[in-house]
């Protein structure tokens, strides 16, 4: 159905908002800045000039003891995830294709549409949870402005399934959906960043959207985390072990309802035959049934058509819908790592958890620079 085409492009959008935060930062070390180790993860100190044309005012902050990570960097991550969503409000109406044929709800009131839609669905809606697990590559290319200031920009491709159901589904009855799905998302975002004696700590914040066949409008996702770790030199500086914990807050931008139709033969994908069943309660009836049967009918019921007409009216039949969306957890609490081989490479992952929402991440990310 719609609503579960459009929980599956929100789900995209969450599952690109990620980013992977550099965890090689600016850090002002306790040593002279004449005096620093040749810790080969950052910008070795050999002379007094800064090589590199950025980050802007590099120069100022290297002059003043910090050491700098290599200013460019890309990084290729796998995500596996799933998460919940819930719908809080769904608006439900009925057109014909050919307005002068006839389609289902033609003669139903919209009050009482809406009675039932905003009822016993919505409630069975928000008694089943939706559910989406996708995994997919995120790329991401960054690169320090600003000693303390990274910005960046990613895109992803993405593949999974999404599954919803209405009135409890499987042995309690109603029915579930699944829709398998790929999709591209892609956007950007900066990060604050800042480093004492190997303590860290950022702040990051970008905005990302996604494009799928099966929606026409970009559905918008905004990311908001916080993290804080600790860096460890090892093999006498060549490499390095960071660790960190932190939260993510991830939530969609408009708040508002999305409108959109769906022709209802592309959720009843099946013809429906009603020959059978048909002929089963005519010939269960008594001869006096079935006499005041064919009195109104005029004659016996005929499945067949009654097929075609039924058939034809589900062609016909257009289904507007209005649909709000909400994430049931939009914190997560993280956790992660980041192991620098050297200066120019790194291995990073990240996991997140909360009620309905599972984020794990592994990747690896390379650094390098533009000399003056």
């Amino acid at each position: 159905m719609k609503f579960l085409y459009f929980s599956i492009l929100s789900f995209v959008t969450l599952f690109h908002s990620f980013s992977s935060n550099a965890q090689t930062i600016v850090d002002k070390t306790h040593q002279h800045k004449d005096k620093i180790s040749a810790d080969t993860s950052l910008i070795m100190r050999t002379n007094h000039d800064y090589p590199y044309r950025l980050p802007i005012l590099g120069q100022k902050v290297y002059d003043k003891g910090y050491s700098l990570p290599l200013p460019i960097g890309f990084s290729v991550s796998y995500v596996n995830t799933s998460m919940g969503m819930g719908i809080s409000d769904l608006g439900v109406g009925f057109k014909g294709v050919d307005s002068n044929k006839p389609y289902f709800g033609a003669n139903i009131p919209q009050e009482k549409i809406d009675q039932i839609v905003k009822g016993p669905i919505l409630e069975s809606l928000n008694n089943n949870v939706t559910m989406a697990t996708a995994t997919g590559m995120n790329y991401r290319m960054d690169m320090y402005i600003l000693p303390f200031l990274n910005v960046y920009g990613m895109v992803s491709d993405v593949s999974g399934s999404t599954t919803v159901g209405l009135g409890g589904g499987g042995d309690n009855g109603g029915f579930g959906s699944t829709v398998d799905f790929d999709a591209l998302a892609y956007g950007g975002g900066f990060t604050l960043a800042y480093g004492y004696k190997g303590w860290f700590s950022s702040i990051d914040i970008n905005y990302a959207l996604s494009d799928t066949d099966l929606l026409e409008d970009q559905i918008a996702i905004g990311t908001y985390s916080i993290r804080l770790g600790k860096k460890f030199n090892i093999n006498h500086g060549k490499q390095s072990i960071a660790v960190y914990i932190g939260a993510m807050n991830r939530n969609f931008t408009n708040d508002s309802s999305t409108p959109g139709s769906i022709n209802l033969n592309d959720v009843i994908k099946n013809d429906i035959d009603l020959s059978q069943p048909i002929e089963n309660i005519y010939s269960g009836l008594s001869r006096t049934q079935q006499a005041l049967v064919k009195q109104i009918l005029g004659g016996a019921p005929d499945g067949s058509r009654l097929n075609n007409q039924m058939n034809g009216m589900i062609d016909n039949t257009v289904v507007e819908y209005e649909i709000k969306k909400d994430l049931l957890q939009t914190w997560t609490v993280q956790c992660g790592f980041s192991i620098e081989l050297n200066k120019h490479l790194a291995i990073r992952g990240e996991y997140g958890i909360a009620d309905n929402n599972k984020f794990l991440m592994t990747g690896l990310n390379y650094r390098f620079g533009i000399k003056k």
